[in-house]
């Protein structure tokens, strides 16, 4: 399993906008072969955290590419870059 977290720092007055814009991702994340889950974690302090989990390394890939597309026409005026971004194989999980 391969997961993709991204974390973006964003405006706390414009999070209800951003979540609601950003949630349409998860519709396209679901056409990906291989897409597994993905989460959006709302945190208080103005902190949005997206993860993607995804079968292996090549879906993961697929996915991004599908999603920069989608995000840049649907939600760059409120998102803008991730100012954290990991990838890599799950060696755990429960």
């Amino acid at each position: 399993m391969f997961a993709a977290i991204r974390r973006y720092v964003i405006d706390p007055d414009q999070m209800d906008a951003v979540v609601a814009r950003v949630a349409g991702v998860a519709e396209v994340y679901k056409t990906v072969p291989g897409h597994i889950a993905y989460y959006l974690v709302r945190e208080p302090s103005g902190t949005l955290t997206s993860v993607g989990l995804f079968v292996d390394r090549e879906a993961a890939e697929a996915a991004r590419l599908v999603a920069s597309k989608w995000i840049t026409e649907n939600a760059a005026d409120l998102l803008g870059a991730p100012v954290l971004m990991t990838r890599g194989e799950v060696v755990v999980q429960s």
